[in-house]
């Protein structure tokens, strides 16, 4: 008598989407893109930091926000060498001054100091980080295991979510041109959390840079 062998196979059921992970809160018209990747820019480390999960990990290793920025001014020229290589970008160990930050930006009787940060800037443009908010999300997956009869299963994940709030502004004209959210998700895999925030920090740059790139669309 014949013995019969069963191989297990595996269908995972998941969705894809190559839609960026973008929230435009403001948008200036007629934005001239091909100038903007045909430019300098000058690009600003992380204003504020907003917390919700992730919290040791983060200050374990970003203790020191200089070292957050120093990573994010690196990722952002690795992206744009790459994506956009047409950018001359400068690299600015510091923070922007608060006035050109918030929703209404500076106001008239700052109008001293903000041109003169603009007018020793020597670029173009300016980018910077106004915020980096880190949090988490489940993601829940179904698969279908065949092994003489049909077993529908299921688990969960855990995702780092970076959000990135990044400015584009018009040195010349002193004006912002851009507020926007980049999004980034990386897996937790095995407890490595530190690995999985730093690769969250790592997307959330490259979709940021992939926007610019794209005119300012999604897809």
């Amino acid at each position: 008598m014949k013995k019969l062998f069963f191989i297990p196979v595996l269908f995972i059921i998941c969705s894809c989407s190559s839609e960026l992970l973008i929230k435009d809160t403001y948008h200036a018209r007629g934005i001239d893109f091909n100038r903007v990747q045909n430019s300098n820019i000058a690009i600003y480390g992380v204003n504020s930091i907003t917390l919700s999960e992730f919290m040791k990990t983060f200050r374990d290793e970003y203790s020191d926000t200089t070292r957050l920025n120093d990573k994010i001014l690196s990722e952002f020229s690795k992206e744009f060498k790459m994506l956009i290589p047409s950018v001359s970008l400068v690299e600015k160990n510091a923070k922007v001054p608060l006035i050109l930050t918030g929703e209404f930006s500076f106001k008239e009787d700052n109008s001293k100091e903000v041109s003169e940060f603009f007018n020793g800037l020597g670029t173009d443009y300016l980018i910077f980080i106004n915020n980096i908010s880190v949090g988490n999300s489940l993601v829940y997956s179904t698969y279908f295991v065949t092994s003489g009869q049909g077993i529908m299963n299921g688990g969960t994940t855990e995702q780092c979510v970076v959000n990135m709030e990044v400015e584009l502004w018009d040195v010349h004209q002193q004006k912002r041109l851009m507020n926007f959210w980049a999004g980034g998700e990386r897996s937790v895999v095995l407890f490595s959390f530190l690995t999985a925030l730093n690769g969250a920090i790592d997307n959330s740059v490259e979709t940021a840079v992939k926007y610019l790139k794209n005119d300012g669309n999604v897809n």
